[in-house]
């Protein structure tokens, strides 16, 4: 009989409990209230069992010593009424954890426990058993429903409100728990189908538990994705901030070499220079990389900086075949330096800049063909270093590209690749 009654309640709690038990390590809010909640209704099981034992259809209560089965009546019945509101106010807890209006929001419960209690000293006030052990309510009789229909009414304001101002999806969620609620409620207060309201706990119970779980990912997928975020904005802010002071002590370095022998070639490369940061400048505020033509007036305006302080300036070959594809910016100003750098100082140097569509991707090839340079100084050499790994980093962060460089005693040549529908409109840089 116990079983046949109360089997698909039973097996909810079960499986709840099983569910919690292998979830122990995860920090699901409200995790110790789930427990509270099935001892309450395991016992709420247990006091109905007793009921129907005791009762004046069931055949063992006339084996049964009258005051004992009076008493049995009474205090299961008193379980039934004063637990019944807990449970749910449990539910109010985990989904306001808070501690603010804990207190404010026992109160009812409290108050109805009050009531209810009374039956357990003879008073008729909440309910009694007639001496044929029929069930009757008292003057306060009617102080569970409105306890219950408090609490529900309370649950319906807090999932509204989180309805209307996070994801609706989940939100019904919890408009459904509660519209599970009433209807049981309902159909047991009528008598036209009594017997579920336990399963139904059970199963709003087990529900509400499913929904705080995805909640609980949702939060945790964000929490390490705000991390990455903030980590790659870390890195590029840090790789800028290797590159920029390189680029501006070269470029310094020229102008301070010029000042020494040509004054009015100084201010020009001033200008220049000032116009290329100017340029620079609004390029790392816009946050996101830009298109490969853009990039490529910024190497020009490098380029010309170089021509200037060099006597024997490099001339620059274009073979672009592709150029509908984006980059980070300063990408191609440490390949154009490292092709410049590793050529020898003899008029007629040449160096190609070629880009090309192959295999999905957008490729970039910066080529110097003399033979690299000797008498590079170790600082040099290092900064030349920074600025590559630096570029190799950005390229992989920003759009998934890659950098191969290859110095050989022919020629210096720097593969750039960028794999299609990478780099538009990426923007994980912070704000400069």
């Amino acid at each position: 009989m116990f079983l046949t009654t109360n089997f698909i309640t039973l097996m909810i709690l079960l499986a709840l409990t099983v569910i919690l038990i292998v979830n122990h390590k995860s920090e699901i809010p409200g995790t110790r209230y789930f427990y509270v909640g099935i001892i309450l209704l395991f016992t709420m099981v247990i006091a109905e069992v007793f009921a129907a034992w005791s009762g004046p259809d069931s055949p063992t209560a006339a084996m049964l010593d009258p005051v004992v089965r009076h008493r049995v009546q009474v205090v299961s019945s008193w379980v039934t009424y004063v637990f019944s509101p807990f449970i749910i106010l449990i539910e109010v807890f985990i989904t306001f954890p808070g501690k603010k209006y804990r207190a404010v929001c026992s109160i009812p419960a409290i108050i109805n426990c009050l009531v209810y209690s009374t039956a357990l000293f003879g008073s008729d006030l909440a309910f009694y058993f007639s001496s044929a052990g029929h069930w009757g309510r008292g003057p306060l009789g009617m102080t569970i429903y409105f306890v219950l229909l408090f609490y529900v009414l309370l649950l319906t304001v807090f999932s509204i409100t989180y309805f209307r101002a996070h994801n609706r999806k989940k939100g019904g969620i919890l408009m459904l728990i509660i519209m599970q609620s009433i209807l049981a409620a309902f159909l047991e207060y009528t008598n036209i189908l009594s017997g579920y309201v336990n399963a139904v706990i059970a199963l709003c119970m087990l529900e509400y538990y499913f929904y705080l779980s995805v909640i609980y990912q949702q939060e945790l997928r964000e929490t390490i994705a705000e991390k990455e975020l903030n980590l790659t904005r870390q890195r590029i802010t840090l790789l800028l901030g290797q590159i920029r002071p390189h680029f501006i002590f070269n470029t310094l370095s020229i102008i301070r070499s010029l000042a020494k022998k040509d004054s009015a070639m100084a201010v020009s490369c001033i200008d220049s220079f000032s116009d290329y940061l100017k340029a620079h400048i609004q390029t790392l505020q816009n946050d996101k990389t830009i298109p490969f033509m853009e990039e490529l007036e910024n190497v020009k305006a490098y380029l010309d900086l170089g021509k200037a302080g060099s006597l024997h300036p490099v001339e620059v070959c274009y073979d672009l075949q592709y150029t509908d594809f984006k980059l980070p910016p300063l990408s191609l100003e440490p390949l154009a330096e490292n092709a410049i750098k590793h050529g020898i100082d003899v008029s007629g140097r040449v160096m190609t800049i070629r880009t090309f569509h192959e295999n999905n991707e957008a490729v970039i090839v910066v080529e110097n063909r003399c033979r690299p340079a000797e008498g590079l100084t170790d600082r040099e050499s290092e900064r030349l270093g920074v600025g590559i790994e630096n570029t190799r980093k950005r390229l992989e962060l920003l759009c998934s590209g890659t950098l191969d460089l290859q110095i050989t005693d022919e020629n210096a040549v720097a593969t750039v690749r960028i794999p299609d529908g990478e780099g538009a409109d990426q923007s994980p840089w912070p704000s400069l």
